[in-house]
């Protein structure tokens, strides 16, 4: 019995240590970066230190400055805070045929947290934003998130906690494959 209360408590700190880099993170990410191309947009937010950006104008994708086809921008592993400042966030284009509407904005397939703050908007021809990491967190406080093909935001795992915003889709608000989602607002 006194082994198995040595483990829990070995286990539960463990666990609590787990957390530890993910406020370490946040917190190096004090440090605003502006940013008004999709050139500064990509070279701060794919890399694995994670960072604090502000748009301060619309940036637009297109399929020759976006990370592929698909997404604009892949986040890296860090901690990230969008401040879309009042500006919008796209990547829509059209492949030619019916329901051709293509691209997402961004998507967080590896960042531990990604945070986006309104007003503003990030709007895709498939779907506003992709949270494809099991582990990842995403914080919405405000902001309006549009999928004209798809959904407002696509969601195959992770925690999102809805603060306020809007998300809206052709199909839906939040494609929920897997997760939690918070509704705290919005």
């Amino acid at each position: 019995m006194k082994n198995k209360r040595i483990c829990s408590a070995i286990l539960c700190a463990v666990m609590l240590l787990m957390l530890l880099p993910t406020a370490a993170g946040a917190a190096d990410a004090n440090v605003v970066t502006d940013v008004s191309t999709v050139a500064e947009l990509r070279a701060v937010l794919e890399n694995n230190a994670g960072a604090h950006v502000r748009l301060t104008k619309d940036i637009a994708f297109t399929t020759a400055n976006a990370a592929d086809r698909d997404i604009g921008v892949y986040l890296g592993e860090g901690c990230y805070t969008i401040d879309l400042n009042g500006f919008t966030l796209k990547y829509h284009y059209m492949t030619g045929g019916e329901f051709s509407d293509k691209g997402s904005p961004l998507a967080s397939g590896k960042a531990r947290l990604l945070v986006i703050n309104g007003p503003g908007s990030l709007i895709g021809g498939t779907h506003g934003l992709e949270q494809l990491d099991q582990f990842g967190t995403l914080i919405v406080n405000g902001g309006t998130f549009k999928g004209v093909m798809g959904f407002g935001i696509r969601m195959t795992g992770g925690i999102i906690y809805m603060n306020g915003g809007t998300v809206t889709g052709n199909f839906g608000g939040i494609e929920h494959e897997d997760g939690i989602v918070i509704l705290n607002g919005g």
